[in-house]
């Protein structure tokens, strides 16, 4: 509830699992940043979680850190990132295609870290978080806009 009263525990796991996002058109279902399953002491992987199922599903398997999921609004796709090419940059997977090498998309590529994603309530666009300052970009990766700038 909005006032704290009826808080549930989701899942009870010696796993550290963080950033849970809801599905917004499922709410049996929450996409999640998690240790289980690593590869190494600084892997995260991003996983769907069924609630009433206990299920968990790894939907960006790598060897690297994947994180910060965000659904967007037609709960069709999940925007995270990951550090699969030496920075942090923005991925998409879309969970209505098959696993391949055009999912997950990357979105944002460049020599900072990327982080953080939040959809706009359209789906359009993907604002995030770069090198102290916040940046959007659309959800196919083209148009890059500077939202604020830090003090230099």
């Amino acid at each position: 509830n909005t006032n704290g009263a009826g808080l549930v525990e989701l899942l009870d796991s010696d796993d550290d699992e963080q950033w849970a996002s809801y599905n917004p058109t499922d709410d049996d279902e929450v996409a999640l940043q998690s240790d289980r399953d690593a590869d190494n002491d600084e892997d995260t992987d991003v996983f769907t979680y069924e609630i009433s199922t206990t299920t968990f599903i790894k939907i960006a398997d790598s060897a690297y850190s994947d994180g910060a999921p965000a659904w967007n609004p037609a709960g069709d796709k999940i925007a995270f990132h990951s550090d699969r090419h030496g920075d942090f940059d923005i991925w998409v997977w879309d969970t209505t295609a098959a696993p391949g090498p055009t999912n997950p998309l990357q979105v944002t590529g460049n020599a900072y870290d990327d982080g953080y994603p939040v959809w706009n309530a359209d789906g359009t666009r993907i604002a995030f978080w770069r090198d102290r300052e916040l940046w959007s970009v659309a959800a196919d990766g083209t148009d890059p806009k500077r939202l604020t700038r830090r003090y230099r």
